[in-house]
């Protein structure tokens, strides 16, 4: 994605192309969309987020994977498993009373990981953690 935001094909700024006006935006979901749209619906998601900093004056790096993939079973996409129960795990827990905080909150603020990250392998959604 980064690569994309980079060349302006998300820019809502109207380019002429060829005596026309073109919103890179609209013109890459146009062009894009009906290749991400499949019959078959057997998709794969993959995605690892890194932190690097310090702690007591030590480099340190915390790293997160998630490779996760169609559930042919059940027939539920990825898609629907990452961000579907991503969203019931987090309401179950505002409902039992695991996310205490008040008000609005982002979600790495209010959700506890441990237990979120538990609540999602319960699911088959596993998350691996690298501490280095």
């Amino acid at each position: 994605m980064r690569a994309i935001r980079e060349l302006g094909l998300l820019s809502e700024e109207p380019q002429r192309v060829d005596g026309c006006e073109v919103v890179p935006r609209d013109f890459f979901i146009q062009v894009v969309s009906p290749r991400l749209k499949s019959t078959d619906a057997r998709d794969l998601v993959v995605l690892r987020v890194e932190v690097r900093g310090e702690e007591r004056e030590r480099p340190r790096r915390i790293r997160f994977d998630l490779i996760d993939r169609f559930d042919a079973q059940c027939g539920v996409t990825v898609m629907m498993r990452t961000t579907g129960y991503s969203l019931a795990v987090t309401a179950l827990m505002q409902v039992d009373g695991r996310i205490r905080e008040k008000g609005v909150r982002t979600p790495d603020e209010a959700v506890p990981p441990g237990p979120y990250i538990d609540e999602l392998a319960a699911r088959g959604i596993r998350i691996e953690r690298t501490d280095s």
